[in-house]
């Protein structure tokens, strides 16, 4: 990164950053997520159950 004319990295300024409490902005929005289930989703069934199984491949 250059600013003013200094170069720089990532890493030295991320904990430059770190020790003085500050954080860079991003310019990304953040969407949180999240691995719990939904309790009201509904489970689709299971079309292939009960199908013959394949005898041969094409």
């Amino acid at each position: 990164m250059r600013t003013g004319g200094h170069a720089v990295g990532g890493s030295a300024l991320g904990t430059w950053l770190r020790r003085r409490g500050l954080r860079a902005l991003s310019t990304r929005p953040h969407h949180p997520r999240t691995m719990v289930a939904d309790p009201a989703a509904i489970v689709a069934e299971n079309l292939l159950f009960g199908q013959p199984a394949p005898t041969a491949f094409h």
